[in-house]
């Protein structure tokens, strides 16, 4: 008993504690803020690569359209509903409940 009264006494060791808590708890940089900032990193990382994914996706796609006279006829019908003269289009749109 008399041993754990003299480290608890320690001012060296108090000061540490004290310390110890102030930055875990009550300073703006905390531990919690910190895990926080650690989960948006991570959250952050997940959609550049993502958005990455997306980019090398639409380049493609670009180039295709760009080099390719048939992709872009086939993309200018599906996406904007053009046509051929005297070509009729229907265009079939599905319910949805």
């Amino acid at each position: 008993m008399k041993k754990l009264i003299s480290i608890l006494t320690n001012k060296y060791l108090l000061v540490l504690l004290i310390a110890g808590g102030w930055l875990m708890f009550f300073d703006p940089y905390n531990f919690m803020a910190q895990r926080k900032v650690s989960e948006q990193i991570e959250t952050f990382k997940r959609d550049k690569a993502f958005y990455e994914a997306e980019i090398e996706a639409l380049d493609y796609e670009r180039d295709r359209l760009y080099n390719d006279a048939e992709e872009l006829e086939r993309y200018a019908r599906e996406k904007y509903k053009m046509k051929k003269k005297g070509e009729d289009v229907f265009v079939i749109v599905k319910e949805t409940d």
